[in-house]
């Protein structure tokens, strides 16, 4: 957070909001961890040793004293997975903040916490500026009203953006399937994507799979290739959407990506959601956020056809809100 939000200062850290928990920590708490980071700090330059978001805050020193801008007009996407420092770098790039164009959706923030307009910039005024963008042409109208099922009701979501025109498309409403039986759940998710692929008429390798963890997504591209799926787990910076092959990945991996035929995972209590062992309970509400909005973007990247497989005995408390009839449950 002290990196992220480029806090110069003890006092400067003393008086920040800090976003990323439900309950602020004491001023004496925040003057130790303030000690721990200074040490830390020259440690790093002892090493000659450098993190990005450093990196990133001496590139906004010399961006904040060019005498001439480099570029005329910006655009930044998914601004809602920059730091502060970030996008205070890009801000100083461009002679007018009038040349600014910057698209977020803070119901897709997994990167950074707490995303707010405000912490852009200062003297960016976005009040009467900004435009909500409610058409949806990634999604049919049944995956989209199903997942604002995903966030309705929680701190998770944007609610601004939760309502949205319905998309052109049409499709049957996602699946949920609530088993224990593993045999089962690889049987049904074959006949899933054999089924979306027949009645789309697209090819069954624009399928992914997309799981909580490495582990087992791993896991499940061994079982599914079992089954007689051509399948793969692949990592996100080495994915390639045209191979001839299921892809099988996490869902941090999926961010900003789309398939035709999407199968989320893992909805199991205790796993996901999963919270650290020495996580302060305090900051679970946050954490639960987060990971409510990453089964969000898991979910909306489906274009076609959605099914999310969870535990029957033991269901991850995010399935608590998908019920029938935006969602068709099977067991």
């Amino acid at each position: 957070m002290i990196e992220n939000w480029g806090l110069r200062t003890l006092d400067d850290y003393i008086s920040h909001d800090r976003r990323g928990r439900a309950v602020p920590l004491r001023q004496n708490i925040r003057e130790a961890i303030w000690a721990v980071y200074e040490t830390w700090e020259k440690l790093l330059a002892q090493k000659g040793s450098l993190t990005w978001e450093q990196l990133r805050r001496q590139a906004l020193a010399v961006a904040q004293n060019l005498a001439t801008k480099p570029y005329q007009a910006i655009v930044i996407d998914e601004a809602q997975d920059f730091s502060p420092v970030a996008l205070r770098f890009l801000l100083h790039l461009v002679p007018s903040f009038d040349n600014i164009y910057i698209t977020a959706d803070a119901s897709q923030s997994i990167y950074q916490r707490g995303f707010s307009w405000k912490q852009i910039h200062e003297d960016l005024k976005v009040a009467g500026r900004t435009l909500i963008l409610k058409q949806n042409y990634r999604n049919t109208q049944q995956i989209a009203i199903a997942c604002t099922d995903i966030l309705l009701g929680t701190e998770a979501g944007d609610s601004e953006c939760l309502q949205q025109i319905p998309s052109l498309h049409i499709g049957d409403p996602p699946l949920l399937l609530l088993s224990d039986d593993q045999d089962q759940e690889l049987a049904a998710i074959r006949d899933f994507l054999i089924d979306s692929a027949k009645r789309f008429r697209l090819p069954l390798h624009g399928s992914a799979i997309l799981c909580p963890t490495k582990h087992s997504a791993e896991t499940y591209a061994k079982q599914l290739s079992q089954l007689g799926l051509k399948a793969q787990f692949v990592s996100g910076k080495k994915i390639d959407l045209k191979a001839p092959y299921i892809k099988v990945l996490t869902i941090y991996s999926a961010k900003g990506l789309e398939f035709p035929f999407v199968v989320v995972t893992g909805l199991t209590a205790g796993n996901f959601p999963n919270f650290n062992s020495d996580l302060p309970t305090e900051e679970h509400a946050k954490i639960r956020d987060e990971q409510r909005r990453l089964f969000y973007v898991g979910c909306s990247r489906a274009m076609r056809s959605l099914m999310v497989c969870g535990s029957s005995s033991h269901p991850s408390e995010f399935l608590e809100n998908l019920k029938a009839p935006h969602w068709k449950i099977l067991n």
